[in-house]
């Protein structure tokens, strides 16, 4: 929704629908005021500012379990893991109407799973490349250990075709 006003004051006051002063201007003369209704940018800032202060206040625990190279259902990392169970629990979340400490709720699920699924995921990362290097390093370490069984193979049929020679001559003399 947009509307264009054209006004003639030295002051403007702008207000919210709940009465909040949102800016002031002094102004002399006639100007033309486009006004924009602003409500969706001012509900993702709202949001915005939720995840944040939600985001800031998991915390994370049982890095083990973290940690652990098999399969962890999410819902164990999110309860075990995380301070999840507290957070939905402290009077500043039940004191909210129903509607509210849902959202809240729903917006502490999102931080505390994808905070402990972010962190479970470098450290698995971090895990397959340290597997990554040690298998590079034994590929190394195999090619060398076949070169040299190569080279002791050869060195061992080149004795064998030798003797037998000897034997042939010794044979026919």
């Amino acid at each position: 929704m947009s509307c264009k006003f054209f006004l003639c004051y030295e002051n403007l006051l702008f207000f919210t629908p709940n009465t909040e002063l949102l800016r002031q201007k002094t102004i002399s003369g006639v100007f033309q005021l486009d006004i924009e209704d602003s409500k969706s940018d001012r509900t993702m800032d709202d949001s915005k500012a939720l995840f944040d202060y939600w985001h800031d206040r998991v915390r994370l625990k049982n890095h083990e379990l973290i940690a652990d190279t098999q399969h962890v259902p999410t819902q164990k990392l999110r309860h075990e893991c995380t301070n999840y169970d507290e957070l939905r629990s402290i009077p500043e979340v039940q004191q909210l109407d129903e509607l509210e400490r849902s959202r809240v709720i729903a917006v502490i699920k999102y931080e505390c799973t994808a905070k402990v699924l972010q962190n479970r995921a470098g450290r698995l990362r971090d895990r397959a490349h340290e597997l990554e290097v040690v298998s590079h390093e034994q590929d190394q370490q195999k090619s060398k250990l076949l070169g040299l069984i190569n080279a002791l193979r050869e060195k061992l049929f080149g004795k064998d075709k030798e003797i037998k020679k000897l034997e042939a001559r010794k044979l026919n003399f």
